[in-house]
């Protein structure tokens, strides 16, 4: 549910899994994943969703990926306020994805968004959580790094991990010696677009951060170290610190 262009599907095609259908609120990216899947039926609008049907047929696995904007650092949090979510329309993707987990009771759910949905959306997270146990589930709260599955970045993330008792889910991660971004450049004969750094004093602002940033390190952080005083702008953001783009 709220997979879009198809992204995850092509993982779990790769693990074996047989993907029964796309439950989506939108056709947003809905025309990238039939291109892909032209067979794979994706079901625009909850009128459409079969849930009667897959709750007869019994689903093993539910993934969802409701919109994270609500909650991100680059979302609405930075200029309506940390409690904007609350009025934000696109929260009734989250409590349609609750109520489809209802309606269907997978073997196992997860629910994937950014870090901050366990902060500022905490509220959210502990009432579905509650609401699963009630209902004999088992729940996790994990924070996964992206880095610990062979992707060349940091890139945390938050998932609500719910599964019936006799599902034995242990993580699987190799802890060790986790790819860096040199290793994925190396690799590649063309790296591509990168975003390019301001000109002038900002930009050799950041030259200074880069070369005082430890490997794996980010520059808004070495930037925090450096300038303690650096003055903010009329939306409260530092001036000339490297967003997390930059980072």
């Amino acid at each position: 549910m709220h997979i879009f262009a198809g992204g995850f599907t092509c993982g779990v095609k790769r693990a074996g899994f047989d993907v029964l259908c796309h439950l989506e609120d939108t056709a947003y990216g809905v025309s990238t994943a039939r291109l892909n899947w032209p067979d794979l039926p994706v079901y625009v609008g909850e009128a459409s969703w079969p849930l009667a049907e897959l709750r007869e047929r019994g689903v093993d696995f539910m993934y969802c990926n409701p919109p994270c904007a609500i909650f991100s650092t680059a979302g609405i949090a930075t200029t309506r306020g940390p409690d904007a979510w609350r009025e934000d329309p696109r929260l009734g993707c989250w409590l349609r994805a609750f109520a489809v987990f209802e309606a269907v009771r997978p073997r196992v759910f997860a629910l994937e968004s950014v870090c901050q949905a366990y902060t500022k959306g905490r509220e959210v997270v502990d009432k579905f959580t509650s609401a699963a146990v009630r209902l004999g589930y088992s729940a996790r709260h994990l924070m996964v790094d992206a880095k610990w599955t062979d992707v060349p970045q940091c890139r945390k993330r938050f998932f609500i991990l719910l599964h019936l008792p006799g599902c034995d889910l242990q993580p699987a991660f190799d802890f060790t010696d986790p790819p860096t971004v040199g290793d994925a450049i190396a690799s590649v004969d063309d790296p591509g677009w990168v975003r390019p750094w301001p000109a002038g004093r900002v930009g050799k602002v950041y030259v200074a951060c880069a070369k005082k940033t430890p490997q794996g390190g980010k520059l808004k952080t070495t930037f925090d170290r450096l300038f303690p005083e650096a003055a903010r702008n009329a939306r409260g953001q530092v001036s000339g610190r490297p967003s997390f783009l930059h980072s």
